[in-house]
């Protein structure tokens, strides 16, 4: 009996299912990348402007500062008290690959507290 021919039809049919597990995992680490980078520039923003927490304009200043730094939000929100600034954004990564198996996009969200305490800042998720 010959068997040479099962290998190759055996590597024909894993292979495209190897191809897209590799596919879905280029796509998560490109979205975890876009969260790092959102979170980086959102503790960036509380810093920068914790000073203007209480202002009527500080969901615009926010959104300027995440545009200078080309990242687009679809929805945030900010609120500001006597001590803290608190920032919520979500946006969305379109997905490269994730589209042959029905994935658009991805969305990415933080939730970040600054509140100063002395002279230094403390963060924290929610």
């Amino acid at each position: 009996m010959n068997h040479k021919g099962q290998t190759l039809i055996l590597f024909v049919i894993l292979l495209p299912i190897l191809l897209l597990i590799a596919a879905l995992i280029i796509d998560l680490g490109l979205a975890r990348v876009e969260k790092t980078k959102i979170s980086g520039v959102t503790n960036e923003i509380l810093k920068t402007l914790y000073e203007e927490r209480l202002s009527e304009t500080l969901e615009e200043k926010i959104k300027e500062q995440y545009l200078k730094n080309k990242i687009t939000i679809t929805n945030i929100k900010a609120k500001g008290t006597e001590e803290t600034l608190e920032i919520k954004v979500e946006t969305k990564k379109e997905s490269i690959f994730g589209k042959i198996i029905g994935i658009k996009d991805y969305s990415i969200s933080t939730h970040k507290k600054i509140m100063k305490e002395q002279n230094d800042f403390k963060i924290w998720k929610e």
